[in-house]
């Protein structure tokens, strides 16, 4: 393990390469970092390809991190709850983002590479990069291969060319009030909006056929909810803890409901379901016990 302005790179003899694991103790309010292209350990030298999951996590006086050429992977939550970053600029060479969240010893964390960054107002991808771009307003980030949003914040707005919104694209997003979602979208992602507190009101639509896992999980202040007629699935937990959402309508399109899907401590006490009674596959604790359920039976259009 070398340590190298205020970093810890860990080598890997193997394939001559490095990567960047976290922060030497005594540097975490370090404003500045700037990646080394390559360290020497023992007389050889180690090309340095990958920041490692987590690797400024809470480094929260960063303003400011110089990424250079030759880096290939940033791991999930690298710069979660880097809380005075600016800006950011990702070179040409990284061809792999890891999304989602993780366990950091016995508790897990959601959200994307940039989630807590407030202040975070400019992510540049360097042209010519063959896997990623940014935004238009230059506050997300694409994965042109899958035509995938996997990064995002208040400020996002999701161009027409994409298809998916990953994982966690907008997880623990603080200050997200609304946001719409183009009719390009077909499929929204596990965790994709959760815990974004202060989210109201969203219009999903009638281009999206699955809502993932826990994809609007604990958006509490989330009153009004409009499903289209061409969602398929909605995934377990996706709807969980929504205290503020009180009654919900599920179109005859839907063909199943995972477990614990609208289960929110008895706040939602109206479901209406456009089919009939038995054609919706339903997981356990799918609504609140206490929840009015009503078949419309409605034939499918």
């Amino acid at each position: 393990m070398a340590e190298v302005n205020g970093m810890r790179i860990a080598v890997l003899k193997r394939t001559a390469t490095a990567r960047v694991t976290g922060i030497v103790r005594g540097f975490q309010h370090q404003s500045e970092f700037t990646i080394p292209t390559q360290v020497e350990e023992k007389g050889m030298t180690f090309r340095v390809t990958e920041i490692d999951d987590a690797a400024f996590r809470k480094c929260s006086a960063l303003t400011s991190i110089t990424i250079p050429e030759g880096i290939v992977r940033i791991g999930k939550l690298a710069f979660d709850e880097c809380s005075s970053l600016t800006s950011i600029t990702i070179p040409k060479t990284v061809t792999q983002i890891d999304c989602g969240g993780m366990y950091i010893g016995d508790n897990y964390y959601g959200g994307h590479l940039f989630t807590h960054c407030p202040c975070l107002t400019s992510i540049v991808v360097e042209e010519g990069n063959p896997r990623y771009k940014t935004t238009q307003n230059g506050n997300g980030i694409i994965d042109k291969k899958t035509n995938t949003l996997i990064a995002g914040d208040q400020t996002t707005i999701i161009p027409d060319s994409v298809t998916t919104i990953g994982e966690a694209a907008f997880s623990n997003c603080d200050a997200l009030t609304s946001i719409t979602i183009p009719n390009s979208v077909t499929s929204i992602g596990s965790c994709a909006f959760a815990y974004c507190d202060k989210l109201t009101s969203i219009t999903i639509p009638d281009s999206v056929k699955s809502i993932g896992i826990a994809a609007f999980n604990r958006c509490s202040a989330l009153t009004s909810v409009t499903i289209p007629n061409s969602v398929t699935s909605i995934g377990g937990s996706a709807f969980e803890s929504c205290y503020a959402l009180t009654s919900i309508t599920i179109p005859n399109s839907v063909t199943s409901i995972g477990m614990c899907a609208f289960c929110n401590y008895d706040a939602l006490t109206s479901v209406t379901i456009e089919n009939e009674e038995g054609k919706v596959a339903i997981g356990e604790g799918a609504f609140p016990d206490k929840a009015k359920i009503s078949y419309v039976g409605k034939p499918k259009e």
